[in-house]
């Protein structure tokens, strides 16, 4: 059974919409797409995560390097 069982295709519908206009994206699309808009949707918010994780590591290692050496190490 899928994640979206037993929600209408017009409720999800609606909700991917608000999402996606939340985001500024207006393009149209219907409800024989809206199963790979959700998937790509999910996508996109994961890797937005993802890439905002690994910049705020980047950013703690840089600071932790700058009080150890004092200054960042180049990168070679």
């Amino acid at each position: 059974m899928s994640a979206s069982a037993g929600v209408s295709v017009q409720k999800r519908l609606s909700d991917q919409r608000a999402r996606l206009l939340a985001l500024d994206y207006h393009d149209p699309f219907t409800a024989e797409s809206l199963a790979l808009v959700e998937r790509l949707f999910e996508d996109l918010v994961t890797t937005t995560e993802s890439y905002e994780d690994l910049q705020q590591r980047v950013r703690e290692q840089t600071d932790a390097e700058s009080t150890h050496t004092g200054g960042p190490t180049p990168i070679v």
